[in-house]
């Protein structure tokens, strides 16, 4: 129940998370190759991140005392 509160140092820092993204798949094989296809190439990362560039800017704003 710590875990859950945020007590334990290794989790404090990072509860309460929000989902930001997911990608599902009804295929393993289909969800490791877009795995790799984000580890191995940089430009499917920034990509990605240019794609929900606006909701991660809304959470920095957010963390940071901002206006959304």
């Amino acid at each position: 129940m710590e875990h859950k509160n945020g007590k334990k140092v290794a989790k404090r820092r990072l509860v309460p998370i929000e989902l930001v993204y997911y990608e599902a798949y009804r295929s393993r094989k289909d969800a490791e190759n877009r795995e790799y296809q984000l580890k191995k190439y940089g430009n499917a990362l920034g990509h990605l991140k240019r794609r929900i560039s606006d909701s991660l800017e809304m959470i920095h704003n957010t963390k940071c005392g901002g206006v959304q």
